[in-house]
């Protein structure tokens, strides 16, 4: 992303505060608070490595600036009668993966982007489960398939290479025609599917070690939001 924008081109000594400042305040009109802060965060990152391990004489203009205040956490579910809206949906989409996907989305609490990297090599239907061994935190971890989502996935055709075979943004892109034809309220995103799988375990009445051994995350405050 950052790459795409002016700083790409730009020298590190020429990437100062006021310049960083002024892409903070561009990107806010883009997108939200919390995206900037970690687009910042990745910038302060780079200056950091080229500083402390590379040798560059250059001071790190993030520490300057002033950094947008987090946003208020997502507490969007799914509403009464939106997930069956939302399957009928997906399932007469030409992407036939569609349905599928947002099935085990909600069924195991798989982020998007460990679902559509997931290999049919890491998918063991025998054992129930799926195994990602590249996860967000840096922490492989094996997640367990409900009926389900055992009956999800192998409506999937292939079992070859990755398990949805579509670019990323191309299902991204299916996801969301699908979304705008089930007339489910226009504030659902993807990622909440994943905030609605995890608060559904908690409701059948898993523990919060064992929420975050399938969820994946390492943070007793994310679990209890």
């Amino acid at each position: 992303q950052i790459a795409r924008t002016s700083l790409g081109s730009m020298q590190l000594d020429k990437i100062t505060s006021e310049v960083v400042s002024k892409y903070r305040d561009g990107r806010l009109r883009e997108v939200s608070n919390n995206t900037v802060r970690l687009e910042l965060a990745f910038l302060s990152v780079v200056f950091e490595q080229c500083a402390k391990e590379w040798g560059y004489k250059v001071s790190n203009p993030v520490k300057q600036i002033r950094i947008p205040k987090p946003g208020k956490p997502r507490q969007r579910r799914l509403r009464p009668g939106e997930e069956e809206a939302l399957l009928a949906a997906c399932a007469a989409s030409s992407a036939t993966y569609l349905h599928s996907l947002v099935v085990l989305a909600v069924e195991t609490a798989l982020r998007f982007g460990e679902l559509v990297s997931t290999m049919w090599d890491n998918v063991d239907l025998k054992a129930r489960t799926i195994y990602l061994p590249d996860t967000k935190n840096g922490h492989p971890r094996t997640v367990p398939l409900s009926t389900r989502a055992l009956g999800a996935i192998r409506a999937v055709p292939s079992e070859n290479g990755k398990v949805f075979t579509d670019k990323p943004g191309t299902i991204r892109a299916a996801f969301g025609a699908a979304l705008k034809r089930s007339g489910v309220g226009a504030d659902l995103r993807f990622h909440d599917l994943r905030h609605e799988a995890v608060t559904r375990l908690f409701e059948k009445g898993l523990n919060p070690i064992e929420v975050g051994m399938i969820s994946g995350h390492r943070s007793m405050s994310m679990l209890q939001r």
